[in-house]
């Protein structure tokens, strides 16, 4: 297997002009002083080509990449793009087409895919099903360590936002499974895998929903009954879909690197 990390730039540009998936990945690092665009910006460039040819560790990266960029006009299109990725690295790994050392992407592959139904930005919302690929993901990571973390504490993330109601308030129900994922994602920590401030998301997010809990229970003591609540899911989502300046900023920028390298040949 060839060294990248030790070829020099126009090596591994060589290389990469040829096709080669791993010198594609590897120009992401590459980044020219006189570059004119946010290192960022370079990288999900490269990232995307080396996952055209197919590199499963580009797929995932870019994947979050596009997930990640600020709202902007072609947000629709970057979260489509995104769940293509995430859905050919899962069909991938249901076939059994994955290496041992790639098979943990693809469960983080079903959990990612999950979050997009139940969020339905980008793609039409399916919570039920997105619930259940993000449960079938973290029953396929009963011994994987660190990965086991992120699954538990995704689920409790999701019923504590209210996606088992399609995104409307949770219920007393959910805010206990929430509680009861988010307690066996503290307890499934792992120090050498997870990032630390991780524990501490954990654990704030858990004490937040034990004092929700506690209010909703007094209020339906009070009332008789559970509280009842505007539909405003929808109006907060289109709310949360409008473009930002920053995001405008990030498709301007990656329009003119593909213009650039297109007329050296990219």
């Amino acid at each position: 297997m060839a060294d990248y990390g030790n070829m020099s730039i126009s090596e591994v540009q060589r290389l990469a002009k040829q096709g080669d998936k791993d010198a594609l990945y590897e120009m992401q690092y590459r980044y020219p002083d006189n570059a004119e665009v946010p290192g960022a910006v370079w990288a999900a460039f490269w990232l995307e080509k080396a996952a055209e040819k197919g590199h499963i560790f580009a797929k995932r990266k870019y994947a979050g990449m596009l997930i990640d960029i600020p709202v902007s006009d072609s947000y629709k299109e970057n979260r489509q793009k995104a769940m293509q990725l995430f859905e050919n690295i899962a069909a991938d790994f249901d076939a059994n087409r994955l290496a041992a050392d790639e098979r943990s992407i693809g469960m983080v592959a079903k959990i990612e895919l999950g979050i997009m139904l139940c969020e339905g930005f980008g793609t039409l919302r399916d919570c039920k099903k997105g619930l259940e690929l993000i449960k079938n993901g973290e029953s396929s990571m009963q011994s994987l360590g660190g990965l086991r973390f992120n699954h538990l504490y995704r689920l409790g993330e999701m019923y504590s936002l209210g996606y088992a109601q399609e995104g409307e308030e949770p219920s007393i129900s959910d805010l206990k499974k929430a509680i009861n994922y988010l307690e066996a994602a503290v307890k499934n920590f792992d120090s050498q895998n997870d990032p630390p401030q991780m524990l501490d998301f954990s654990k704030q997010l858990l004490d937040i929903q034990k004092k929700r809990i506690v209010g909703k229970e007094e209020l339906k003591k009070a009332l008789g009954k559970e509280e009842t609540y505007d539909s405003s899911a929808q109006e907060r989502r289109k709310e949360r879909m409008q473009p930002t300046e920053i995001g405008r900023q990030v498709d301007s920028f990656r329009q003119h690197l593909r213009e650039c390298l297109a007329r050296e040949g990219w």
